[in-house]
Order: C-alpha cells, then structure tokens, then sequence
C-alpha cells in the first residue's frame, strides 16, 4: 500500500512538471542564459499591447529633463521600461526588460547630434556675420550608437554593441543594472500617487 501512494505521488510529481514545461516554456528553459535573455524579451516585446502603460516623468539626470513609460501586466509585475534622457546634445533611450522584478535585460541607444539642436540657420548666420564659422543642427548627421546589456542574477554576462569591450567593462553594466531597478521603482512610485 505505501508503495502505491508513492508511485502515485511520483506520478503527479511528473505529470506537474511536465505541464509546468509545457505551458511556461520560457521556466523550461534555463533562467538567464543568453537564450532564454533573448526569447524571454522577444516575448515581451511582442506582449507589450497587452499591458497597461504607464508614463512618469523625472529630472535632475540631463539637461533637457528626461521621459519614461512602464508597461505592467494584469497582475501588476513591471515587465518593461522606456527611458529617454533628452539634451541639447542628443537623447539617450534605454529599453529594460524584467522577469520577476529583476532586470535581465537592457539596450542602450545613444543618439548624438552633430552640434546643439539650438544652433538653427539663423544662429549660424548671426555667428557668421560676427565672424565665427559655425554649423546648423542637421538631424540626418545624428550618429547612434549602441549597446545590448545582458544580466544574470544581477551580474553582467555579456554586453555587445558599436563602442569597444573595454569602454564600459563590467562597470558600465553595474551602472545600466542600478539605472534599471531605479527606472523600476520611479514607476511603481508614480503609480502609488
């Protein structure tokens, strides 16, 4: 009889976990390597309609102020958020992906202006006439550059992009890391009020 109740309960054991398997394929998958990094924000980004979104505002980090926007399942867990730093110079967004209220995923895109956007044709011919040669504001020479951050259990694995490896290292990814999680609470902050 004892050994009956253990095969049964054996059995339901399996049959749980293959059904776990079956409808959360992303927990099949180990949690954090590269490729569960990359379907896990795929899935997200391609869910995000079915969020509600959340704008907050903050300043005080860049010269022009700076915007985000979260994106909150039904059952409140912050799954995305948008960030962008504006300034005279160019804007920066950052797009963070989480899984369970930790960041595991981040890109960064710097966009950097040929001169400042206040230096319009009329500027640049005040300055000519004074004898200064100056340049206008053309939004096609503005240069993007790059980055992908990937985190597991809080560390940087691997981050890839179009500045060198050893511009940022390890602790530029601390950075984007800490960056997430504040980005996480400015949201959930802004929805408390």
């Amino acid at each position: 009889m004892l050994n009956n109740v253990a095969n049964i309960l054996a059995l339901k054991i399996l049959l749980l976990t293959v059904n776990t398997f079956a409808v959360c394929p992303l927990i099949a998958a180990e949690t954090g390597s590269l490729s569960w990094i990359k379907s896990a924000s795929a899935e997200t980004r391609a869910g995000l309609k079915n969020y509600s979104v959340h704008e907050f505002r903050f300043g005080g980090e860049s010269a022009e102020g700076a915007s985000g926007f979260g994106y909150v399942n039904s059952v409140g867990e912050v799954k995305y958020v948008e960030v962008t730093y504006s300034g005279e110079r160019g804007f920066v967004d950052y797009e963070y992906y989480y899984f369970t209220g930790t960041p595991y995923f981040a890109l960064e895109q710097r966009h950097i202006y040929n001169v400042p956007f206040y230096m319009t044709e009329k500027v640049v011919e005040e300055w000519r006439e004074e004898g200064i040669e100056a340049e206008a504001f053309d939004p096609k020479k503005t240069n993007l550059i790059e980055r992908r951050y990937y985190f597991r259990d809080g560390v940087l694995m691997k981050s890839l992009g179009t500045v060198q490896e050893d511009a940022l290292g390890n602790e530029g990814g601390l950075k984007i890391y800490a960056a997430a999680i504040k980005n996480r609470q400015r949201l959930l902050d802004s929805l408390s009020k």
